[in-house]
């Protein structure tokens, strides 16, 4: 008797998606590595043969499709989802790519960075800091949109201040040095299958993430300021520029810091 052929699966439309997102999150540099439709076949217990005509079968449907859009996979997937993987069903959570902007930013920055601060944050004397990196989009240290929000929401235009990281410096902003580290660890925990599950994981883990852990990643960012300082002081490179308050160049970094 003959090899007993196996029966082939059906394979879902939602199976489809997440398959084809699995082989698009491997892509590394235009390219998807070889033996990922074998990879991908045994995550998702269907055969590689079939995770690879998925694949075929999806890019040919993009228009005017070339090999080299998968240097930009970003794209890709926003003619993707203009063509083949358009149809929703009522319900369909339908998550759409925009462009970040200057008018955008300002947008979320004022009205609903600063409002969420105002609603979640206790009453308090002291003032915060708004911390963003150099991206060209985003706004002045002192722009007055800011000043002139700001004092609407608190009474007083110097409660919230602006501050823009030095550029090349990840140890010097809170998210590079430890929190999307935090992230990328969960990432791996949970191995979200597709750009949604992707999306869904990351607000779960904000909405929950530790104070404790948050608390120790400032002290461990205050820390890192403090050996930059010492460092240049040792050298006698300490930039006359850099402020640094009396207080916290002659004082230990304290073990608590209120957040």
């Amino acid at each position: 008797m003959g090899a007993e052929r196996k029966k082939r699966v059906a394979v879902s439309k939602q199976l489809k998606k997440e398959l084809f997102m699995a082989c698009l999150m491997r892509v590394s540099r235009g390219i998807l590595p070889k033996g990922s439709f074998q990879k991908i076949g045994e995550s998702f217990n269907v055969h590689a043969k079939t995770v690879g005509r998925l694949w075929n079968a999806i890019l040919r449907q993009v228009p005017e499709y070339q090999p080299t859009d998968l240097l930009d996979t970003t794209s890709l997937l926003a003619k993707i989802r203009d063509t083949a993987l358009k149809n929703h069903r009522a319900g369909d959570v339908k998550r759409t790519n925009i462009n970040m902007d200057r008018e955008l930013y300002q947008h979320m920055t004022l009205d609903l960075v600063l409002l969420d601060i105002k609603k979640k944050m206790p009453p308090s004397d002291r003032n915060f800091v708004l911390q963003q990196d150099g991206a060209r989009v985003h706004l002045s240290d002192d722009d007055p949109s800011l000043k002139v929000k700001v004092t609407e929401l608190f009474g007083n235009e110097d409660a919230v201040k602006l501050y823009t990281q030095p550029a090349q410096s990840p140890d010097l902003n809170v998210n590079d040095l430890g929190f999307f580290n935090s992230l990328q660890s969960k990432y791996y925990e949970e191995s979200p299958r597709n750009a949604i599950e992707i999306i869904e994981m990351v607000e779960t883990v904000y909405k929950s993430y530790p104070m404790e852990k948050l608390n120790r990643i400032w002290l461990t960012l205050q820390s890192v300021m403090n050996e930059m300082k010492e460092g240049l002081e040792r050298i006698n490179e300490l930039p006359v520029s850099l402020f640094v308050t009396e207080d916290a160049r002659t004082h230990d970094l304290d073990t608590v810091v209120e957040v």
